[in-house]
This record gives C-alpha cells, sequence and structure tokens, in this order.
C-alpha cells in the first residue's frame, strides 16, 4: 500500500525475538522517504469503536504539508475500515490527544498541527467516530499570520461545564516572539477569555500545556511555560490566576511541560516546572510561590520530568533523565534513598523522551523506566528498581533507531492480565537509502497491576494533563444534593450534600451557588457523613447551584445540579441589579458580605 510519499507498510515477523516476546503482529514497520525534521511521535491508546478492545493511534510526519494520523488494531492490523490513516496537511510535531469532547460515549482525536498556506497557522482538527468511521469533525485555523504549534494539545474540563475542552499553545515569528495560548469547546467555538498571548517578550509556547486545580477553587487550570524564562498559570476564562503571575525563572523551559501532583500530601497541587539547560527543578504552589528548588550535581540538558509514589508513602517523588544520569528526588530535594542518581552513557537529548513509572518485574512496586537513543544508531529501554538497581534482563536493546521523539506507553493492550510496553522510534538516513517509522508492543509476562502505574505515558495519560493522580484510585460517587427549590432575595437557606468514596477516603465538598460565587472546599469528613453548608442571593434570578466532592488524593466527582428560584417581580430591575453586579465583581463581593 502507497500513501503520499512512498510509504509502505509490513509485518516484520521474522525479527529475532531473543528473550523478549513481541505482541502477535508486532513490530509494523513503515518505509518511508523523509528528511531528519520529520518524525512518528508517541502512541497512544484507546479505544476508537468502543467495542472493549484497544487500538493504538500514532501520528506521523512526512513533508511541510503532508503528515498522518494512523490507527491498527490490537493484531497489528490497520484500521482501513474506520477510514485510516487520515492526511492532514502540514507537518505533524507531536501526538494526537483523545478523549470524549462531547460526552456522546464515543471519543474523539484532537491533533495541533501548523500548516502552511501563505505563512504558517496553528490548526486543530478534531476526528470524530460516526458509526461507522472516523470523519473529521471540525478544524480550526487561526487568523492570525506565522503560529507554529510544536506539542501535542491537551484535554479537559476547563469552563466547569462538564464537557471537555481543547488547550494548545504555539510560537509566533512576530510581536517580539510573542506566542498565544488557545482554548477551544468541542465544537470549535473559542472559550470565553480565550485565547491569550504571554505578556513578556521572548514569549513563545513550545510545551503542551498542563491542567490541574492549583488553587484549590475545584476548577482547572492551565500552566505552561514559555520558551524563555518565564511559566504561566491562567483561570478557565483566561485571567492570571493571581498577580504573582507569570513567574520568572532563571533557566529556559524550552519544550519541557509542566507537571501537577499533590508533592507534601496535604490534599493541595504543586507544580514542577524543570528548567532545559541546567536541570534545575522549581516546585511552585497555585499562587505562583516557589516553594523549593534542586538542583542536580552535574547541570545539563533534561528531558521532561514524571511523578510518582515510589515508597508509598504518599507523597511523591520526582524522577528526570539530565545529561547521562537519571535523578530520583524527593519533594524535600532529598535523593532518593539507594543509587540515583544512575548513570546511562552515550545518551542522545530529547526533551521529549520522558521517563515512564510501572510494575514491570511483578514484584507490586513502581518501577523507573526510560527509553534512550544511542549515539550508535540504536536505542535501549531500561528498567531500574525504586533503588536504582538495573532489573534483571533490562535493558531491551534495539538497532537501527535515531531522531527519537517519543515515549513509551505501560498498558495492558491485549487485556489478559499482563502488562505490555507501546513504543515507536524511527531511523532516518539519508536519500535514497530508505528510512523506517517503527510501532512496537512488547509482551513483558509481568502481572498487570494499574495500582503501580503512576506515570505509565508521556504526560500521564491519553488526554496529556500532566496531572498526577493516585493510580487505582476512583473519585468519589455524584453526591445527592438537597436543598429549598423556591426563596426570597437576602434570605439565607440551608443545602445539604451527601456521597460515598469506594476507597473509604475522606472527601471535601465544593458548593457552586450559580452567582459566582462558592463555598470553598470544605473540611474532609468521613464517606458518608453529610455536609450542609448556607447561602443568600442578592438579586432575583433563576440560579443553578451545583455541587461535587473530592477525596484525599485530589480526585474529584462529577457536578449534581439543583435549580433555585428566586422568584422575579420587577424585570427591569432584575435585569439592571444582574448586570450591575456582574460588571462589578468586588462590590458584588461586599454585598454577599454583609
Amino acid at each position: 500500500m502507497t500513501l503520499g510519499i512512498n510509504l509502505k507498510k509490513n509485518n516484520d515477523k521474522n525479527l529475532p525475538l531473543m528473550k523478549w516476546n513481541h505482541q502477535n503482529g508486532w513490530p509494523v514497520v513503515l518505509q518511508v522517504n523523509v528528511s531528519h525534521d520529520n518524525n512518528i511521535f508517541n502512541p497512544v491508546i484507546c479505544d476508537l469503536e468502543s467495542d472493549n478492545s484497544l487500538d493504538v493511534v500514532v501520528s506521523y510526519s512526512f513533508s511541510e504539508t503532508e503528515s498522518y494520523i494512523d490507527a491498527y488494531s490490537l493484531n497489528g492490523s490497520q484500521k482501513t475500515d474506520l477510514g485510516f490513516p487520515f492526511m492532514v496537511p502540514g507537518k505533524m510535531l507531536s501526538e494526537v490527544s483523545v478523549g470524549d469532547l462531547d460526552n456522546d460515549g464515543n471519543i474523539e482525536i484532537v491533533a495541533s498541527v501548523p500548516v502552511l498556506t501563505d505563512t504558517i497557522h496553528t490548526t486543530i482538527y478534531v476526528f470524530k467516530y460516526d458509526g461507522d468511521k472516523f470523519v473529521e469533525s471540525w478544524h480550526y485555523m487561526e487568523s492570525w499570520e506565522t503560529g507554529e504549534v510544536l506539542y501535542s494539545p491537551t484535554i479537559g474540563d476547563i469552563d466547569g461545564d462538564g464537557d471537555l475542552e481543547i488547550v494548545t499553545g504555539n510560537q509566533r515569528y512576530i510581536l517580539d516572539w510573542r506566542g498565544v495560548v488557545y482554548a477551544l469547546h468541542h465544537d470549535g467555538t473559542i472559550v470565553s477569555g480565550w485565547p491569550v498571548r504571554s505578556i513578556k517578550k521572548s514569549g513563545s509556547y513550545y510545551a503542551t500545556p498542563a491542567l490541574g486545580d492549583i488553587d484549590n477553587d475545584g476548577f482547572l487550570e492551565v500552566v505552561v511555560g514559555t520558551y524563555f524564562l518565564f511559566l504561566y498559570a491562567w483561570e478557565g476564562n483566561g485571567k492570571l490566576v493571581s498577580k504573582n503571575w507569570p513567574v520568572r525563572l532563571p533557566d529556559d523551559n524550552r519544550a519541557h511541560s509542566v507537571q501537577i501532583g499533590d508533592l507534601d500530601g496535604d490534599s493541595k497541587l504543586e507544580i514542577v516546572q524543570i528548567g532545559a539547560q541546567y536541570g534545575d527543578i522549581y516546585i511552585f504552589d497555585g499562587n505562583g510561590n516557589i516553594i523549593n528548588s534542586i538542583s542536580p550535581d552535574s547541570p545539563d540538558f533534561s528531558s521532561t520530568p514524571a511523578l510518582c509514589d515510589i515508597d508509598g508513602d504518599r507523597d511523591l517523588e520526582i524522577f528526570v533523565n539530565i545529561g547521562e544520569f537519571i535523578y530520583g528526588w524527593h519533594h524535600d530535594g532529598n535523593k532518593v534513598a539507594g543509587s540515583w542518581p544512575v548513570f546511562i552513557n552515550n545518551n542522545a537529548r530529547s526533551s521529549r523522551v520522558s521517563i515512564i513509572i510501572g510494575d514491570v518485574d511483578s514484584d507490586h512496586l513502581p518501577d523507573i523506566i526510560y527509553m534512550r537513543e544511542n549515539l550508535d544508531d540504536g536505542s535501549n529501554i531500561f528498567a531500574f528498581h525504586s533503588d536504582g538497581a538495573l532489573i534483571d534482563g533490562w535493558p531491551y536493546s534495539f538497532e537501527k533507531a535515531n531522531n527519537l521523539r517519543s515515549s513509551p506507553t505501560l498498558i495492558d493492550i491485549d487485556k489478559d492480565g499482563d502488562l505490555e510496553l507501546v513504543f515507536s522510534y524511527s531511523y532516518i538516513k539519508s536519500s535514497p537509502n530508505p528510512s523506517t517509522y517503527t510501532i512496537d508492543i512488547l509482551d513483558l509476562n509481568s502481572t498487570y497491576n494499574p495500582k503501580t502505574l503512576h506515570w505509565p505515558m508521556f504526560q500521564n495519560n491519553p488526554k496529556h494533563s500532566g496531572l498526577y493522580q493516585k493510580p487505582g484510585n476512583n473519585p468519589p460517587e455524584k453526591p445527592v444534593l438537597h436543598g429549598p427549590c423556591n426563596g426570597k432575595v437576602r434570605t439565607e437557606y440551608t443545602f445539604t450534600a451527601l456521597t460515598n468514596d469506594s476507597d473509604g477516603d475522606n472527601i471535601s465538598y465544593l458548593f457552586d451557588w450559580g452567582d459566582g460565587t462558592n463555598s470553598g472546599w470544605t473540611e474532609f469528613v468521613k464517606s458518608g457523613t453529610i455536609v450542609n453548608r448556607s447561602h443568600k442571593w442578592l438579586w432575583r434570578c433563576n440560579f443553578k447551584i451545583r455541587v461535587k466532592a473530592k477525596d484525599c488524593h485530589s480526585s474529584q466527582s462529577k457536578w449534581t445540579t439543583l435549580e433555585v428560584k428566586i422568584p422575579r417581580n420587577k424585570a427591569v430591575s432584575n435585569v439592571f441589579t444582574y448586570n450591575f453586579f456582574e460588571r462589578f465583581q468586588i462590590i458584588r463581593k461586599l454585598f454577599i458580605n454583609i
């Protein structure tokens, strides 16, 4: 089969297996005629047809105007029946992200692509399953000139409306390299308050944005650094989280994405950003204050870090490749016990290749896995115990690999109870010699244990949110909400919420009153405990109040909604009052506190 520029697909089943077992039908090798600045990116594992069978989705580029999104079944067969591969008219520089954007039960595939017309434009493509095959649902092309998107989009509910938004940033060649971050609804319309532009010079956004509730208000914030010096954090409405943002760093961020997690076990999220040139790690709270900074013994170029609870003490550790070493630190800056940092020589450097973390030897403890390109046309996948000792039988080595731009994924892809490692790599040769893109799956013969998969892929999940959540943890159930459905202005009413957590974790509640205010998170209580909160409204309207719960691991439930009618007697006055308070938020807050 030929696609575009001389691409031929074959399943090479005669490769020497050594002691490593490849999943049946793998590897899949694509013969391509491309230059060194083209590549294949991270495989993303998902159920394309909602048929309870997992598929492999990959993206790869051929030229400035031709790239492909491709998909394969578990047996290595190309999913041509679903319309794959399909071409996008630009040069893809990152993996796709996947998620059910519109809550219809089917996933969508989202790709950020720089598309060349007269100039380069940041373009977001969304592909949807129509019950028969995947088709382009919509695409958005920015009207600004020379906006090149370099990294994958992030998917998450940043406006609290229950469906998912798409967030991506770009670099820009004009306006002092001041980049733009876009946020779009599932239908392609721009989220209110977006796009946002960097307010500092040299502010292009190379990295994948991270999403997390960093200010503990119950809603996701967007965090991403610019190539040089500055780290930004915005609310879902496009406003900076606090006056401290953006934060200036003494090192450039380049393409290094942010990681978010509850590092110290206090049920509040922290932010981890690594500097590209020296490997210094900076830890921030949600207000942009630096809590800690960590420096390697030998400053050097770094990859993107990964988070995990390697020792089971409920706080998080940070693992990262810096130069020729892999480091492991506690959040307080102390090195993880053992032989960290471990030395891996002859390492070709790439910020795109991040560590992944999961149990690959069936000892019920998380292990550190890192795929790196060596400088002799080959690659290795290392696996280390939590103390830094190399696991017996590793590394897995393979030849004919260079220009590495992807990280592996740990998953039970065939749902047989053991673990597989999915990865891709390229071997780019000078024309006219044929180059290859390879997608492979190793059957590790290790017991699949989701509770040990702390960071199983790049940016932790197929949405690429960069948010650490305790593996195997379940969020609280959707709460039951009770209270009056009718009321009067400036009269206080009490509402109750109740839910359970299947893991038995303590839970906290957040009441959103529908007038721009909320209760803040309540104290943590035992699962199944009723919590009461009271509120009064200042003008007549029909308010939709909501409540949700989170557990002590920051995993949040879905919203429950209740409409409260504060009768309207004087419509004109009500509209004026509502608009007045909407315009002057400070005055509204003063009235609420009276």
